[in-house]
């Protein structure tokens, strides 16, 4: 039987130290990713061990964006470095679909992790 997955901040930090998040942050990501994907027994990603893989790539992919700071979404149209600036472009965010996602390697992996679930099936009555 699946259970929901328990966040664990050593764990989390060990596969994405690169991150260098603080506790309280990584766990802040998480609860946000489990705002996207269901972490319970009635999840549609049923196996326990593939959900905690999504769910903390999707912890990485919103910390990563976190750190980008405040009104910085998008991907990077343009950059330069002398006086150091960063242009985003936004025309490739759809809510939560592949632009969104696709502005980290987290959420890349993610997205390409999740795609068998995105596609509808019937289910005769």
């Amino acid at each position: 039987m699946s259970e929901s997955v328990v966040f664990i901040y050593d764990e989390f930090i060990r596969a994405y130290p690169e991150l260098n998040a603080d506790e309280e942050k990584a766990e802040w990501a998480f609860e946000m990713a489990c705002c996207i994907i269901n972490n319970t027994p009635a999840s549609y990603v049923c196996c326990d061990c593939f959900r905690k893989k999504v769910l903390y790539l999707l912890a990485a992919h919103i910390l990563f964006l976190n750190n980008r700071g405040a009104g910085n979404i998008g991907t990077i149209g343009n950059a330069s470095e002398g006086s150091v600036w960063v242009g985003y472009s936004t025309s490739s965010i759809d809510k939560l679909g592949a632009g969104w996602f696709g502005q980290t390697q987290y959420g890349l992996l993610f997205w390409q992790m999740v795609a068998k679930f995105r596609s509808g099936f019937y289910i005769p009555w």
